[in-house]
């Protein structure tokens, strides 16, 4: 983009790492930063309003990964060209960052060296990867690949022509590797979405103790019991309901004994902080004429979306009111279309209008715990984990005074009886 100006949006929630990231690249005359944002739903919203020509996206977001970000802001602002850049190595994560169509992918503690002539290589609609990733056998092995030793990384054809992704990583979450431990064991755990917040807290104080790393893998507890009914390569399955890991032990796909009921969970509605709707009526609300989109999870497939439906009704509301839905594959995905205006109010879970990405930006009211049948959650370890004993370690942490204590936080209902 030689004789113009290049637009950047930098997107990342370590403020230290933005300041970097705008010192480098506006000492170049013709770059300029014209946005930061700091998780993925306030990157889909800048990236739509400025249209920057290029968007440098961490993977650990708040709210929503940046991959699925990336993918949303490819349909949003097609144009821009998107770089990412984390600390994140895995092989699997680096193949899924790059088939979201992104011109490239920067390991952090390589950008000192490689953002510079990465920026310049994808804004020329080259693939640039970092040289410490080239053993990841990204490319077609008949690819030419063309490496600047002087500059770092690598400048791959684009696209390339071979990428083999790990299809279980397609609706996920992918923890960020901000502290990398050499002898770190990781094993993978699927989880109901309204676990995010928490989850995250409780993996770090487990990572902390044991240095054995959990990957989180979210979605609706639906979704996620198909795909291991489908053999998906999880260890752990923490589910919205009770139903689910019942049924994988009756069908034998869990380690004997390791049932265990963890928490039950809440609904409530959530507004925007600019929304001027009463909620003291509490589901009546939903009834205002103002209301054009009402965000619920998909009750095919989410527990809580089965709640919201169940007081809903109780309410006699429902049938007013079902034709204004917009449904959520998982109630992290029903939360992000309301904080993004999406929709004008939505039922979500309390323990994710608690959390850090929420519980500022909107108010909520509680849906009365008699309005729908119990939000009982259980987790189960697959009998197909090959880190089962890591596994059985994680499932006796979840049942200390501490992650008692943390999921409590976050105002999940936990019984005495399951300490």
């Amino acid at each position: 983009m030689e004789g113009s100006t290049t637009s950047i949006l930098v997107v990342d929630d370590h403020e230290p790492w933005r300041r970097f990231v705008s010192t480098t690249l506006q000492k170049q005359l013709t770059m300029q930063i014209i946005g930061e944002a700091v998780d993925g739903l306030e990157a889909i919203q800048k990236a739509q309003q400025l249209k920057p020509d290029l968007i440098l996206l961490d993977i650990g977001l708040p709210t929503l990964n940046g991959i699925e970000t990336a993918r949303r802001i490819r349909e949003l602002s097609p144009k821009s060209k998107i770089l990412f850049v984390s600390e994140n190595r895995s092989g699997d994560i680096v193949e899924e960052a790059l088939r979201t169509g992104a011109g490239g992918y920067v390991v952090k503690s390589d950008a000192a060296g490689e953002l510079l002539p990465a920026v310049e290589a994808v804004l020329k609609g080259k693939r640039f990867v970092s040289a410490s990733l080239a053993g990841n056998d990204l490319t077609d092995p008949k690819d030419e690949q063309t490496a600047d030793h002087n500059r770092g990384g690598v400048v791959l054809p684009f696209p390339p022509r071979d990428v083999r992704i790990d299809r279980r990583h397609e609706a996920g979450f992918y923890s960020d590797d901000r502290f990398v431990l050499d002898d770190l064991t990781q094993f993978i755990e699927a989880a109901a979405a309204n676990l995010q917040s928490a989850m995250q807290d409780v993996a770090a104080e487990f990572q902390k103790e044991t240095r054995k790393e959990v990957k989180l893998i979210y979605g609706s507890s639906g979704n996620l019991f198909q795909r291991l009914q489908n053999g998906a390569p999880f260890d752990m399955f923490f589910s919205a309901n009770l139903d689910y890991p019942k049924k994988l032990h009756a069908a034998g796909l869990t380690e004997p004994g390791s049932y265990y009921e963890y928490a039950r969970g809440k609904v409530v509605v959530w507004v925007p902080k600019y929304s001027k709707l009463d909620l003291s009526s509490g589901l009546l609300a939903l009834l205002n004429p103002s209301i054009k989109k009402i965000a619920v999870a998909n009750p095919q497939y989410a527990p809580y979306g089965q709640a919201a439906v169940a007081a809903m009704r109780r309410e006699g509301v429902y049938e007013k009111v079902k034709d204004k839905f917009v449904l959520g594959e998982n109630i992290s995905q029903t939360d992000s279309f309301v904080v993004s205006g999406s929709a004008d109010v939505g039922i979500v879970a309390l323990s994710l209008a608690l959390s850090p990405n929420m519980k500022d930006k909107g108010r909520y009211v509680e849906i009365p715990a008699g309005d729908y049948p119990p939000i009982e959650q259980a987790c189960v370890i697959l009998g197909s984990s090959k880190n089962k004993e890591t596994a059985k370690e994680f499932l006796s942490f979840i049942k200390t005074s501490g992650v008692t204590d943390t999921l409590r936080s976050f105002c999940f209902d936990v019984q005495s009886s399951q300490q």
